[in-house]
């Protein structure tokens, strides 16, 4: 589909600022990367594996979902247990999770966080500050959960200021853990307390391994790949992270026959750490 998400725009708001107008879900696309995308024709049907227990477990999220309907179609028609990360207010949100679940395709909330960088980069319309005070920040997440019904989980999108706040982590978690759901930390920040938190409260809980796609180059994401396999051979699992890019889905598709013979994909929530 041959929309264009708009390039991100400077917030010109005190990011310390004490109130904060409430949240409006509404169509809002917040992709950092203009990009164009063709309509897709409907790729030949890929057979089914065989599983192989025995193989180290893989997770594939695609983060920022939701503005690009014909890409979130293509992905899920890859034929494996990857997962689907929505932006909140986005434009086709509502279409992709429903089309998730006619397909069995773990749906999470890719929720934004406060950056190092705010204001100058906006993480998007529904953003956690910092600054906010324990009412507004409950109001906000009970808000954008509320709008997606039937979401497993939640990873952060940037939120390299946030997660390293004890404070506002821990609120969340708490959230989540009164929901049901589970929180991937896409490790913005080498000074993340989300393990930590976590723990402590006894959140369902993982984190990202590996970045796909930092750079569309079709070779760069072919070596990150391989990267996230060996990361899973040496562990036993891992996660990698990826985006709603052609060149993604393309590498992806190309180098599937041999991935199915070196590990086996699973959604996200089987490689969450379980609650002790």
């Amino acid at each position: 589909m041959p929309l264009q998400a708009p390039p991100v725009k400077s917030v010109a708001r005190d990011p310390n600022a004490a109130n904060h107008s409430p949240v409006k879900l509404k169509q809002t696309p917040t992709s950092e990367n203009s990009r164009k995308v063709e309509i897709p024709h409907d790729p030949p049907k890929i057979a089914a594996p065989p599983i192989h227990e025995d193989l180290p477990r893989v997770a594939i999220i695609i983060d920022d979902i939701g503005n690009d309907l014909a890409m979130a179609e293509k992905f899920i028609r890859l034929g494996f247990p990857l997962t689907l990360s929505l932006f909140p207010n986005s434009r086709f949100g509502k279409r992709i999770m429903d089309m998730a679940r006619e397909h069995g395709t773990e749906i999470m909330l890719h929720l934004p966080m406060e950056p190092e960088e705010y204001a100058k980069i906006d993480p998007g319309e529904g953003v956690l500050l910092t600054s906010m005070s324990r009412e507004e920040l409950a109001n906000r997440i009970n808000l954008l959960l509320d709008a997606f019904p039937g979401v497993k989980g939640v990873n952060n999108h940037m939120g390299s200021r946030l997660t390293a706040e004890e404070s506002p982590m821990e609120q969340l978690f708490e959230i989540l853990k009164r929901r049901g759901l589970f929180f991937i930390d896409s490790r913005t920040s080498m000074k993340t307390v989300a393990p930590e938190v976590a723990q402590r409260l006894g959140l369902p809980f993982a984190e990202r391994d590996v970045f796909l796609d930092n750079q569309q180059d079709p070779q760069f994401v072919k070596e990150q790949i391989e990267k996230l396999i060996q990361t899973a051979q040496l562990e036993g699992k891992a996660v990698g992270i990826a985006h709603p890019y052609d060149v993604t889905h393309r590498v992806l598709r190309q180098m599937l026959p041999l991935l199915h013979k070196q590990i086996r994909f699973v959604p996200a929530f089987q490689l969450v750490r379980p609650v002790s």
